[in-house]
């Protein structure tokens, strides 16, 4: 029977069929907290959402904690179990209220759901606490720009730029869909456009939970463009 350390190593190698088969024979064994929270993260990897959450109603059952119900809330969201995940989402920010993260991942399922206001809300409150994430600071230029307020999201693409320490862009208001888009990746034709969209890749990508959420954004929820100088 294998080891937690092995099954760990099998889980970032990515081999989550075997990591998950594994889990469920220690599980039958010995069922605890950790063992529920691994199983749960393979089940999401395989896109078997209903039962990583009910994993997760184990492990929150007993275990409690904001990064717990921020993961159920993501799997309860592509579940399509909307209104649910928001529940968890905030839940998470009332067990860390000082966290940006916290207010940001909200406010980006709030924009899904068509709650442009209030996910606004969100990511002000977000930038209050960590002014100088510039990934929020360009979601927040989003979502102004579905509301028509090109000024307002000029701004924060701008401070984004400048966080990023990229050349000012011009930017050009154009008609996006409902569904939240969260990464502004620069038009294709620009000659820059591979360069900088490595740089902000480099530079908004380094923990591991940032990493993984902005990863589900871009493969699940399409990607925001904004024009840029050549």
């Amino acid at each position: 029977m294998k080891s937690i350390s092995s099954i760990q190593a099998l889980i970032e190698a990515q081999e989550y069929i075997q990591a998950e088969q594994a889990l469920s024979k220690l599980i039958a064994q010995n069922p605890n907290t950790q063992l529920f929270y691994l199983r749960a993260k393979c089940y999401y990897r395989l896109e078997r959402f209903e039962d990583a959450i009910a994993d997760y109603d184990r492990l929150l059952s007993q275990q409690p904690s904001a990064d717990g119900f921020y993961e159920r809330g993501l799997a309860k969201y592509m579940a399509g179990r909307s209104i649910e995940s928001l529940e968890d989402f905030d839940r998470a920010v009332e067990l860390d209220p000082d966290y940006a993260f916290r207010y940001a991942s909200r406010g980006f399922i709030k924009a899904a759901l068509g709650m442009v206001e209030a996910a606004i809300e969100d990511y002000q409150k977000a930038i209050e606490l960590d002014p100088d994430d510039a990934i929020n600071h360009n979601n927040l230029g989003l979502l102004y720009e579905q509301l028509g307020m090109p000024e307002a999201a000029i701004k924060h693409f701008r401070k984004a730029d400048a966080i990023a320490g990229l050349p000012e862009g011009k930017y050009i208001s154009q008609q996006r869909p409902h569904t939240p888009q969260f990464i502004n990746i620069p038009n294709e034709a620009t000659p820059t456009a591979t360069n900088r969209w490595q740089i902000i890749k480099e530079v908004f990508c380094s923990a591991a939970r940032r990493k993984e959420f902005f990863r589900f954004v871009a493969q699940k929820l399409g990607l925001g463009k904004k024009e840029t100088k050549a």
